[in-house]
């Protein structure tokens, strides 16, 4: 029987619709794995094109090799078309019920390997936990101006188009205001701790490990769950054990744990669902706001399966066709390696 299901943070209703589970199963494990194939014109993301994509602001790269120049390892440029300029005031003011301001910003372009044909599950990972730390560094970088309020990390998998689409890369955005869905998360959070006394996430981490249905993997500073109120198919979250609210916090211990985390489950669904299209991004407490101690910061996994009976009914309602005690237990019997790896560039 269907199950509607509350997010303890958020407090959204989910439908969680059983009946349909084995066709959304049969169809995820008939996927084939995307092919790859090299760009049909140069990638400006790929060595040789620096110049195309423009002046670097960070790089990984041996100290014989030249900047803006092949040999790096990791490499972020400023975006090509970004959306926000970062030249300029805010310039705020009130149009009777409006407000509206200059959209002043920062966006980077994190190129995350030199290889265009690779994927993020298919680096070592080392390399995956350089892709963090510069991150967490432009992460640092873009949040010390005042004026930004929230600094968003996401990448599209698959969800693209251009001549870059393929080449894997992750964005770094720098905003002025705090997102809604970032608000409603922090106040979620803020509720929960003023009911309960303690930490949403801490306690979700305590009990999901406890029970074990929901757990797909588990480390000494990560543990990957399939939230218990899912709104797509095979949803994960990355919840690091040590509380703070944002990448920025993550310490060198930790951070090699938490790319072998990263690493195992992207590895994961891509052997259960063949390399699904998926949006990840980090979940973190606005910038230069008072009390966001309560804030859990983590990482979410959300891909983008057309499954049968997957949908989001007109009031905004999730329906997702696959329970996520059952999306754990797929995700757990995939092949992945365990993985030790070092702590990557600081």
């Amino acid at each position: 029987m269907s199950q509607l299901r509350k997010d303890p943070i958020t407090r959204e209703w989910v439908v969680i619709a059983s009946e349909d589970v084995g066709k959304a199963l049969e169809f995820a494990a008939a996927r084939a794995p995307a092919p790859t194939a090299p760009p049909q014109q140069p990638c400006p993301f790929c060595p040789g094109q620096e110049a195309v994509a423009g002046p670097e602001v960070l790089a990984y790269r041996p100290v014989s090799t030249e900047p803006d120049a092949p040999g790096w390892r990791v490499r972020v440029v400023a975006g090509s078309s970004p959306v926000l300029a970062c030249d300029g005031g805010l310039q705020r003011r009130d149009e009777l019920l409006y407000d509206t301001m200059r959209a002043v910003g920062a966006h980077e372009i994190v190129i995350e390997t030199p290889r265009h044909e690779a994927s993020l599950a298919d680096l070592e990972a080392t390399d995956l936990a350089e892709v963090l730390w510069a991150c967490r560094e432009r992460t640092e970088a873009l949040a010390r101006p005042e004026w930004v309020r929230y600094v968003s990390v996401f990448r599209n998998h698959l969800l693209e188009a251009g001549p870059e689409a393929a080449h894997p890369h992750s964005r770094v955005v720098a905003l002025p205001v705090v997102p809604q869905a970032v608000w409603d998360h922090a106040r979620g959070l803020r509720e929960y701790y003023d009911y309960r006394g303690r930490c949403a996430v801490c306690h979700i981490i305590e009990q999901e490990v406890r029970a074990g249905e929901r757990v797909v993997h588990q480390n000494r500073a990560c543990v990957t769950v399939a939230p218990y109120a899912s709104r797509r198919p095979f949803e994960l979250w990355l919840l690091p054990r040590r509380h703070a609210p944002g990448l920025g916090w993550v310490e060198a211990a930790e951070m090699r744990h938490l790319a072998a985390a990263f690493k195992d489950a992207l590895q994961r669904l891509k052997a259960s669902l063949g390399d699904p299209p998926y949006h990840c991004h980090v979940v973190a407490a606005p910038c230069h706001v008072d009390d966001m101690e309560h804030v859990h910061w983590s990482i979410a996994i959300t891909p983008r399966l057309p499954l049968p009976g997957a949908q989001q009914l007109d009031c905004g309602l999730s329906v997702n066709p696959v329970p996520p005690e059952q999306a754990a237990g797929l995700l757990r019997d995939a092949v992945a390696p365990t993985l030790e790896v070092g702590a990557g560039r600081r």
